[in-house]
């Protein structure tokens, strides 16, 4: 319970699985997914919303491969989570957002959450955070 509690505080400071290489970056998903290790989830999860941000502002789509294997890292992550914590697959998008609501982000300057720290939301909870952000 308290590795998970540690993982939720430490996903603003995971850093992203940027691969360039389309197919060094498949593999890396497959290699995340198949070990199911929650920081490598975390690490790909984020990567592929940046990749997505950036595809969206080139007037593109999200790719069907990253859209696959971030739903598969997604539900992985989610439910490794709610068993630690004892909690459904839906409560813990919304208990990321409760632990970050007073936490400064590096990025923002801020405080509270920013779109990159919740892009580890599920489907089912994004209404939740108020994102409008859907995968296709």
């Amino acid at each position: 319970k308290e590795e998970a509690w540690n993982l939720i505080k430490r996903i603003p400071d995971i850093p992203t699985a940027w691969t360039n290489n389309e197919k060094m970056r498949e593999q890396n998903y497959k290699e995340a997914v198949r070990a199911n290790n929650p920081e490598a989830l975390v690490a790909i999860i984020k990567m592929i919303y940046q990749r997505k941000q950036k595809r969206l502002a080139q007037g593109k789509k999200c790719t069907a491969t990253d859209a696959r294997y971030f739903q598969i890292a997604e539900n992985l992550l989610y439910m490794e989570l709610g068993v630690a914590l004892e909690k459904p697959k839906q409560e813990i998008c919304k208990t990321i957002i409760v632990s970050f609501a007073s936490v400064p982000f590096s990025g923002g300057g801020g405080s509270g959450p920013d779109a990159l720290s919740f892009s580890l939301c599920c489907s089912g909870c994004r209404a939740l955070s108020g994102s409008s952000n859907r995968w296709a």
